[in-house]
């Protein structure tokens, strides 16, 4: 393979990887999956997949013009060490977005929340002084990326916090529903195998594109809320509490449920226009989203 093929095979898995992410944010804005923390955490592992991506793409686009300046090398080397600082966060965003979808992440206890921070801090640490003392990566006389022995810290972190989410995750099988369960099974495999694919293989740059196709089977099936909320009112139906009460009974977690009934609904229809009511429900449903996650907050329509 010629060195235009190889840079224009990197390019196209790189810029695939941003395409999918941008379109799960879309859709992701466009059916407004936001409120939650949950969300917040997904939307966050595809913007973290796009800034790699894109530091990708500018590294590749660079790579035969380091010559020509200092400055064009050093943007490359800005590029990389970006690269670092942000894929390094990925297995630890992801960790807590599983503890999120396993209804763990409340009861963590706060000792162990500063073990498995204190373990990300002294990577980014590492990466961050990288420049100084070229533990992980440097470039060589031919200002061409190389891996140094630091890199294996990097790979057992990352290692580390995938343990950490499967524990969790079969830790809390009996709480996950079928589609939860596939989608984070999927996530794991597709990310793992490009991982090790491109550890093996280096000229293999697929990483990313994995991750990418890893979160668009998240968005598919964990992120979506369709058979969680009803059709007319967007508000979150009886078999999101069940749900809801399923993982806390099976995780032991305290709770209060808050049930609100609304009645004489058919003469609040006939005198106020069905728009208002709408706008009424949801008013209920984003104080339920924003209410403290140790209440479950119910508004019934009688």
């Amino acid at each position: 393979m010629s060195g235009f093929e190889y840079h224009f095979l990197h390019a196209a898995f790189d810029l695939s990887a941003v395409i999918v992410c941008f379109t799960v944010i879309f859709f992701t804005l466009i059916h407004h999956r936001i409120d939650k923390y949950q969300n917040k955490l997904f939307i966050s592992l595809n913007l973290m997949v796009i800034l790699n991506s894109i530091c990708e793409l500018l590294t590749i686009s660079l790579e035969k013009m380091r010559f020509q300046s200092d400055a064009i090398f050093k943007v490359m080397d800005i590029s990389r060490l970006f690269y670092f600082l942000v894929h390094n966060a990925l297995c630890p965003m992801f960790f807590f977005y599983v503890a999120c979808v396993c209804g763990a992440v409340y009861y963590v206890e706060k000792k162990r929340s500063l073990m498995y921070f204190s373990l990300f801090a002294i990577t980014e640490t590492a990466i961050i002084l990288n420049p100084a003392f070229h533990f992980i990566y440097h470039f060589n006389e031919q200002r061409i990326y190389c891996r140094d022995q630091g890199i294996a810290a990097i790979y057992i972190s990352a290692a580390f916090y995938f343990m950490m989410a499967l524990i969790m995750l079969f830790s809390s099988w009996r709480a996950l529903t079928s589609g939860k369960k596939k989608a984070l099974m999927y996530f794991f495999s597709v990310t793992l195998l490009g991982v090790a694919v491109q550890l093996i293989w280096i000229d293999i740059k697929i990483e990313l594109f994995a991750e990418s196709m890893g979160v668009l089977g998240l968005m598919l099936s964990v992120e979506d809320e369709d058979d969680l909320t009803d059709a007319e009112t967007g508000v979150y139906n009886r078999h999101s509490l069940e749900t809801d009460l399923n993982t806390y009974f099976i995780k032991k977690r305290a709770f209060q449920l808050i049930c609100v009934k609304l009645t004489n609904t058919d003469i609040t229809e006939r005198t106020i226009k069905l728009r208002r009511r709408r706008a009424y429900d949801d008013k209920h449903h984003r104080f339920s989203e924003g209410a403290c996650p140790e209440i479950l907050y119910l508004p019934c329509i009688i």
